[in-house]
């Protein structure tokens, strides 16, 4: 990893996509950005490119992030934007308790169904393998 010097030009700040998706979706930018818009057209531009950094991101990764649907046949299928935590673990190469685990200590995000089936986003799954690529 670079250094965060690396990243800053002055006044102005780099941000990778990933960066982008994370503080949109987790630190509540998405709703400010919705919520205050109009007010300061020098902000709404630059939630404008954050948005439009992270829509790039995802687009990487070939999926998108819906709603978590309800549980069906349908989830094992390669192509959903849901992992469960047996699929997680085996594209990381770990095992599904090491998932749970990650999962229980808050660093990776999981929603449960009504089933009670642990389903993951594959946004979010991309977010923790880099995390842990670069750990």
């Amino acid at each position: 990893m670079r250094p965060a010097e690396t990243y800053v030009f002055g006044d102005y700040v780099i941000l990778h996509g990933r960066t982008a998706a994370v503080l949109l979706k987790y630190a509540g930018l998405e709703r400010w950005s919705l919520d205050n818009r109009g007010v300061d057209p020098f902000i709404d531009m630059q939630l404008t490119a954050l948005t439009k950094a992270a829509i790039a991101w995802r687009s990487s990764l070939g999926t998108s992030t819906p709603d978590p649907p309800e549980p069906t046949p349908d989830l094992k299928q390669a192509a959903t934007p849901w992992l469960s935590t047996t699929q997680a673990g085996n594209l990381l190469g770990v095992s599904d308790r090491a998932i749970r685990k990650a999962i229980d200590k808050g660093r990776l995000r999981a929603t449960r169904t009504p089933a009670n089936t642990l389903l993951i986003a594959r946004e979010d799954f991309e977010h923790y393998r880099a995390m842990r690529a670069n750990n």
